[in-house]
């Protein structure tokens, strides 16, 4: 194999013009006005033309796509090449060879289309068909509402052309329009750039523009021969800019940047510069109203974004501001839409099983309320598949049978007598039921899904009833389970809070429900002794629930048994004589309830019998985060399965598409979003008493939050803490230093005990793997346990010749760290030569976790390189690849998705420094080879990828490899000894 080369992009293939280089007759003609008329007597058909442009060279742009005047003034190697008369034009040397890499607009720019296009690169528009990036752009990007330039944003010019009441014709998206300089030219199109202003402010740049100088005001702002001169809105000052920040200034008198802003939209922004007198962008950009809809890409930062507050702002003095509905227009409404349903239900009745099989049995209580009845059973119809048995309990004085008839039929009706208690009624529906039992008012209407989720919760071992989350008409939630004390007072949870919240949005044991749905067991409250003074149907449910309890069974909130009901500020449960009957009926099972004071108030929310672990973490855990954070999840998911009640809680925030979503945690795990290091103390203090253990999650966080857990040590375990040490900077420091002949043992003495000093404060410590457990015994003389790790193997998965390319999956967390480090020397440097001998088809794809900071650009126009994704489960591209790739010089970490590949039976080619730390032997599970001689490595990918028999046996090699060391039951069983060596009780598995 060869040395490495610099990739150029291929030329285009024979007999396909790019749509850059397409001709524009009308626009050519008026161009070439004067050049024309002199080669030709000026009546050349459009045919023709084209004919006379090809005969001269195709030396000139055919087309307003490319700017000629621009292109030469940015590109000085173009300008000396056609003083020296190699090159006719820029266009000349744009499409001989520019294409591949330049500009060819001043509203175009082929790294920026790439980098906010991810799923495109060079290599795959090529194979595609198209000549570069800017040619798919025209073709079909544009179309698409594709980003191409910082100064053209679809979206923005969209609206603006809506506000202009412009539309265009022809199959092409916004851009050509702009360019053709018709009435689109005067419109914003971008946050950055304000015409109307620019006009106003510099007269001079309207005048030009009228002169026919520049095509539009834009093209002045980004063209004109003193850019320090013009602001581009008013709210970036370049005066203010440059002598505020004197190292900017310094870099535009270099011609490192066109201008201020240019630096500014390049790096000001993202360090909080300020752009103008009187704005604190780095304050602005520091809330969370800003930092979300930036991370989500609605805006490209945060300047932006005030940008767009401020002309919101602007639109909104006129506007009235709505007001809340009350709670009497919610039902009103919700009342009214029932009733526009009647005529369709008149004709098409719902049909419910009274005499059929059922899984089912629904009860419900009605007093003379017919539209809420109604949109009650509408709901609840459609809310599952389950075969469903209304029973109505008629508590009113109204046929109830002869009115909702003509709209629901099969349900069966029990009329309560006014002597009856409403639990006698309840037992009289019940004769004769057995199975889940739906206890549901009129006005409640369950969403789509949620008695399916409420039946799964029911089947679980041990659980007799389930209490749903209620939400109001006002959007928020009434109910998601109750708290009962030792005195029989009833407190609502998340009373007011948003549906999901952190507080509420996991599956939990409670002590019940009120007047949210409840599914209890019909077994559980059959023939109960309930106090007679429980009239109202809230203070029933409650009864019910403490009476499952009572017999033995669990009572479970499930957010995902979702409501919605009329809004009540209070409830029937808050008098005092119900909290009479409750704690005198209930005597002996509340006395171990906690008291009614605030001190209590969330000790008693969690329920459980079961211990409580707080997993402290700088970053919410998830799988598609990669290496460690797929590893802690891992830890938690294993807690939760043992039975621990867990909550995570994040010091540091994550929004954007790579937050972890609700389905990356299980079920019964509360996950804490939005309180951050700044609010742990307060956190803390609200859970004095509620946890068993402190589960530290890395080094890092234990040192972050020592002062913390000092301060409210009165109300935290004193015993029971886990430091699970993660990944040490001291390895990869030491590793890298080696890399360069340094073996300096003192300073990684030093920099291990500073990694590990905090250690101390836990009763038990957890490393990594045994060469991780090594270093911590040489720093500190501690004797670590080796956790280790998980990965699921499936039973089956493809062969050799069902598999094809190469994938690297390794997170990258940050420019310049290991993974970035070997995976950049890979592809500059190996995959030219694997380019040369690799078959047809077989790409590198570049998949996993990518920080914002990690800009891949460069390597994407290397050949064979894939578009880069950064998939969220990475289940498919290891079954589907050929051989994995982990080209690191440097272990940083844990290597959880080399495993993972392994596990999948996807073989690799690892540096030595991975080989070690994982125990794995060359020509065994795994191929070594030095990542650091490019050569070397190249050649052992393209052994492993052609020899069949190689693959076949590493592939066994290396699932063999995970059984023995990252088997699920064995980490599993690792943790609840962890957790029960510091004293915590553990369910048995």
């Amino acid at each position: 194999m060869e040395n490495a080369y610099v990739p150029e992009a291929s030329q285009p293939d024979d007999g396909y013009t790019p749509q850059w280089a397409i001709m524009d007759a009308p626009w050519f003609r008026e161009r070439y006005r004067e050049r024309l008329e002199a080669a030709t007597d000026g009546s050349l058909t459009d045919a023709a033309l084209e004919d006379f442009w090809r005969a001269e060279g195709m030396e000139f742009a055919p087309n307003r796509l490319f700017d000629e005047a621009w292109y030469v003034s940015v590109n000085a190697d173009v300008r000396a090449g056609i003083g020296l008369g190699i090159f006719g034009t820029g266009f000349m040397h744009y499409r001989e060879s520019g294409f591949a890499r330049r500009d060819p607009h001043w509203l175009f720019s082929e790294g920026h289309y790439f980098r906010r296009n991810p799923d495109l690169t060079l290599t795959a528009v090529q194979r595609a068909g198209y000549a570069n990036g800017y040619d798919h752009y025209l073709a079909i990007g544009d179309e698409d509402g594709r980003s191409a330039h910082p100064f053209f944003d679809p979206g923005v010019f969209r609206v603006s052309c809506e506000e202009a009441r412009l539309a265009h014709d022809g199959h092409y998206g916004g851009y050509r329009f702009f360019l053709e300089a018709g009435p689109a030219a005067s419109l914003r199109t971008s946050w950055y750039f304000d015409p109307e202003w620019y006009g106003r402010t510099y007269p001079a740049a309207s005048a030009a523009v009228d002169e026919g100088h520049y095509v539009n005001l834009l093209h002045h702002y980004l063209t004109n021969a003193a850019p320090e001169a013009f602001d581009p809105n008013p709210y970036f000052s370049e005066a203010f800019y440059l002598a505020t920040y004197p190292d900017v200034a310094g870099t535009v008198r270099q011609g490192t940047f066109r201008n201020g802003f240019a630096h500014f939209m390049a790096h000001g922004v993202h360090e909080g510069r300020r752009p103008c007198e009187g704005l604190d962008l780095g304050a602005y950009a520091a809330r969370s109203d800003v930092r979300i809809p930036v991370a989500d890409g609605r805006f490209p930062d945060a300047f932006a974004c005030w940008i767009a507050d401020t002309l919101r702002q602007t639109d909104a003095s006129t506007t009235v501001p709505a007001v809340p509905l009350s709670d009497a227009q919610t039902t009103f409404l919700v009342a009214e839409h029932t009733r526009t349903m009647l005529p369709v239900l008149a004709r098409t009745p719902i049909h419910f099983h009274a005499h059929q099989e059922y899984d089912v049995t629904v009860v419900l209580p009605v007093r003379d309320t017919f539209l809420p009845v109604i949109a009650t059973l509408v709901a609840l119809h459609g809310s599952t598949s389950a075969r469903i048995a209304v029973t109505v309990l008629n508590c009113g004085s109204v046929d109830l049978k002869a009115e909702l008839h003509p709209f629901v039929r099969g349900m069966r009706y029990v009329s309560c007598r006014r002597t009856n208690t409403l639990k006698a009624c309840i037992d009289a529906a019940l004769e004769g039921k057995t199975g889940p039992v739906l206890l549901l008012e009129p006005g409640v209407r369950l969403s789509y899904g949620a008695l399916d989720a409420a039946l799964d919760t029911l089947r679980q071992r041990h659980v007799g009833a389930v209490a749903g989350q209620l939400v109001g008409g006002e959007g928020t939630v009434i109910e998601a389970g109750i708290s009962v004390f030792r005195d029989g007072t009833v407190e609502r949870c998340g009373y007011g809070l948003e549906p999901f919240a952190s507080e509420i949005g996991f599956a939990r044991a409670c002590h019940g429900g009120g007047n949210a749905p409840l599914l209890l067991d019909a077994d559980l409250v059959r023939n109960a002794d309930l106090p007679a003074s429980l009239t109202e149907w809230a203070a029933l449910m409650v009864a019910l629930c403490l009476l499952v309890t009572e017999r033995g069974a669990q009572v479970r909130y499930e957010p995902g048994f979702l409501a919605y009901g009329p809004s009540r500020s209070s409830s029937a449960t808050s008098a005092s004589s119900v909290s009479a009957a409750l704690r005198d009926r209930f005597r002996r099972l509340l006395g171990s309830h906690p008291l009614g004071v605030d001190s209590m108030r969330e000790r008693a929310r969690w329920a459980s019998k079961g211990s409580h672990v707080l997993f402290l973490c700088e970053r919410l855990p998830a799988p598609h985060l990669g290496g460690m954070f797929a590893r802690d999840g891992d830890i938690i998911a294993a807690m939760a399965r043992a039975g621990l009640c867990v909550t995570v809680y994040s010091l540091d925030e994550v929004i954007g598409p790579t937050a972890p979503l609700v389905a990356d945690f299980p079920l019964t795990v509360e996950v804490i979003r939005h309180r951050f290091h700044a609010g742990l103390p307060d956190f803390l203090h609200e859970r004095a008493d509620v946890f068993d253990c402190i589960w530290f999650a890395g080094h890092r966080t234990l040192r972050r939050v020592q002062v913390d857990i000092h301060r409210m040590a009165s109300g935290l375990p004193q015993a029971n803490m886990v430091l699970d040490v993660g990944r040490m900077g001291a390895i990869e420091g030491h590793r890298r230093r080696l890399i360069g002949g340094l073996d300096d043992r003192s300073r990684l003495l030093t920099d291990l005990q500073a990694d590990i000093g905090d250690d101390w404060l836990c009763q038990s410590v957890l490393a990594l793997q045994n060469e991780d457990a090594a270093f911590i015994r040489y720093a500190s003389g501690v004797e670590p346990l080796t956790l280790g790790m998980s990965a699921a193997e499936p039973v089956n998965v493809p062969t050799f010749e069902g598999r094809s390319g190469l994938l690297h999956a390794l997170p990258l967390y940050g420019p310049g760290d290991a993974v970035h480090d070997g995976l950049d020397l890979f592809v500059r440097h190996s995959m030219p030569m694997l380019d040369r001998v690799l078959p047809e088809g077989a790409t590198l794809r570049i998949a996993g976790f990518r920080a914002d900071g990690v800009d891949l650009l460069g390597l994407s126009y290397y050949p064979r390189v894939d578009p880069i994704v950064s998939a969220r489960d990475l289940s498919i591209l290891y079954a589907k690849s050929r051989v994995m790739v982990a080209p690191s010089r440097v272990s940083a970490g844990l290597p959880y998705e080399v495993v993972r590949a392994a596990g999948f039976g996807l073989p690799a080619v690892i540096g030595r420094d991975l080989a070690a730390q994982l125990g794995w032997e060359s020509n065994v599970s795994c191929l070594v080879a030095d990542p650091g001689i490019p050569q070397e490595f190249a050649e052992a990918v393209l052994r492993l990828y052609e020899d069949a028999d190689l693959w076949r046996r590493l592939s066994d090699g290396a699932r063999q490899a995970v059984r023995k060391a990252a088997d699920p039951g064995g980490f599993a069983a690792r943790i609840r000894q962890i957790v029960s060596n510091v004293g915590v009780e553990v369910r048995r598995a």
